[in-house]
């Protein structure tokens, strides 16, 4: 796509997303997300600048849009079981994806961490956090309703989903058969439906 002053600043934001989402911060170059939204430099400087706050802006949008729809209705305050049923379904099926993006752009973010960005390291705890207290509240909810066993330690399995789903962005990025990430999330979530056994993944 040849370089374009005039171009819309939220398409180009979603394609850089998707870039480094695809790519990682470290492999993707400026000229590669020039390439890839169809803007000048000039006017991604402009908008954007330099390429390591292009990727804050790109982890945010993450974080506003694919988070929020992937996460759905789990995040309401009554959610329970069902609802973080209909999340790992989501997170197995991959459909929220776009092409070529395998996991989650936050866990490929972790990983990247280590040069020490605290910028972005905050944006990964942010997100950890997030996943932590909306697992809680499920779990809590479900307990509550007696579809999860009441000896269930509500706080040490959320901090364990937390992982799983982790572990499981990290074996989709490493192109792993789709069978162990089945077998991880339904290990995970077998204690929990052992009461609940109208319930299924």
């Amino acid at each position: 796509m040849p370089p374009n002053k005039q171009y819309n600043r939220d398409d180009a934001l979603k394609a850089a997303m998707v870039l480094f989402w695809r790519q990682g911060f470290e492999s993707t170059t400026y000229d590669d997300l020039v390439q890839e939204t169809g803007a000048s430099r000039y006017g991604l400087y402009g908008d954007f600048g330099d390429k390591r706050e292009l990727y804050l802006a790109a982890l945010n949008l993450y974080r506003d849009a694919m988070v929020t729809a992937l996460f759905g209705e789990l995040e309401k305050p009554d959610a329970g079981l069902p609802e973080l049923l209909a999340y790992f379904r989501r997170i197995r099926s991959g459909k929220l994806h776009p092409e070529g993006c395998r996991g989650c752009l936050m866990s490929r973010a972790a990983m990247e961490t280590a040069g020490g960005d605290e910028a972005v390291a905050e944006r990964v705890r942010a997100h950890f956090a997030r996943q932590r207290r909306v697992f809680r509240r499920a779990l809590q909810n479900a307990q509550t309703a007696g579809d999860i066993p009441a000896t269930l330690d509500v706080k040490r399995h959320a901090d364990l989903l937390v992982g799983v789903v982790q572990g499981a962005a990290g074996v989709a990025m490493a192109g792993a058969p789709m069978t162990m990430l089945d077998h991880m999330i339904e290990s995970a979530l077998a204690p929990m439906l052992e009461k609940a056994t109208r319930y299924r993944i």
